[in-house]
């Protein structure tokens, strides 16, 4: 029924003479397309770091960034623990890529706040 709907109201947008032309699948589209398979894969497994493995691989692919990070915060609220991903490079060192953040301390902690 949803499938119809959709098809439905798409057809309406068509009709009215509004867009010359569309493209079915934009690159956009096809990234947003991976990620939600991947993101169904991991969580059909239930394995935290799986999953988070595969946030990482899709967020990588469709930001096109080279460095990305998941960040939990500590059940006493007072700091991040970067739960997967990690920095590459020369910003590998543990002073630009720390482990742990305090939540009173830098941007993400700012965001806490």
């Amino acid at each position: 029924m949803e499938d119809r709907l959709l098809v439905e109201s798409v057809q309406r947008g068509v009709d009215s003479g509004a867009l010359e032309r569309g493209v079915l699948m934009s690159r956009s589209e096809q990234l947003i397309g991976h990620f939600q398979a991947l993101t169904a894969s991991a969580l059909a497994e239930l394995s935290l770091d799986r999953t988070l493995d595969a946030f990482i691989e899709s967020a990588l692919k469709f930001s096109g960034l080279d460095t990305c990070n998941f960040w939990l915060l500590s059940e006493n609220g007072r700091e991040l623990t970067r739960a997967a991903g990690g920095c590459t490079g020369h910003e590998s060192g543990a002073d630009f890529c720390p482990e742990r953040i305090p939540t009173d301390v830098g941007v993400l902690g700012s965001v806490i706040q």
